[in-house]
């Protein structure tokens, strides 16, 4: 949930109406989350992430979950699968390979889609309606790109430190002049 991408797709969903729930690995970060705009925030290692999905959802289910992880991480999540929920996957953090268990999938009709932003920038009319809708969001300040720290360009190899932490919640912006 505290990662550049998933804040932007928060921020994006919640736009589209979307109850947003977000996951990270342990309580640190869940009250800054909630104030950086999620709904929701659960902390997969201390709380079962499909079972609070159910709970929030009041039984129906996750019909979108957008998985930067990959590798094993699904299992967390499987029991709060809606039925026909789309589960996108655009980054590989666990894992260059995915393992995905068949039975939540076919229990719940869910449909994996794996996701690239250059799939869809190669097509003039996508690229062009994508960035409508990004400018738009961003002049009428719905859609605001949250930097988590910035560093000096001599700081790059703290900066990299800082990554590596995984305490950063939004972009890590290093200067260059």
């Amino acid at each position: 949930a505290s990662s550049s991408a998933a804040l932007g797709c928060m921020q994006l969903a919640k736009i589209l109406g979307a109850t947003t729930i977000g996951s990270t690995r342990t309580s640190e970060k869940k009250q800054e989350l909630l104030e950086s705009g999620y709904d929701y925030v659960v902390a997969y290692q201390e709380e079962g992430l499909g079972q609070c999905v159910r709970e929030i959802s009041a039984g129906r289910g996750a019909r979108m979950i957008y998985d930067p992880i990959g590798g094993t991480f699904a299992r967390e999540y499987y029991d709060g699968l809606a039925r026909n929920t789309t589960i996108i996957y655009y980054g590989m953090l666990s894992a260059l390979s995915m393992e995905v268990d068949i039975l939540p999938m076919v229990r719940t009709a869910s449909i994996v889609h794996p996701y690239s932003m250059y799939n869809h920038v190669v097509n003039p009319e996508q690229l062009e309606r994508g960035k409508k809708f990004i400018y738009e969001n961003l002049a009428s300040g719905k859609l605001k790109p949250i930097i988590g720290r910035v560093f000096e360009f001599g700081e790059i190899v703290d900066a990299y430190g800082y990554m590596e932490s995984n305490r950063q919640i939004g972009k890590i912006v290093v200067k260059v002049s």
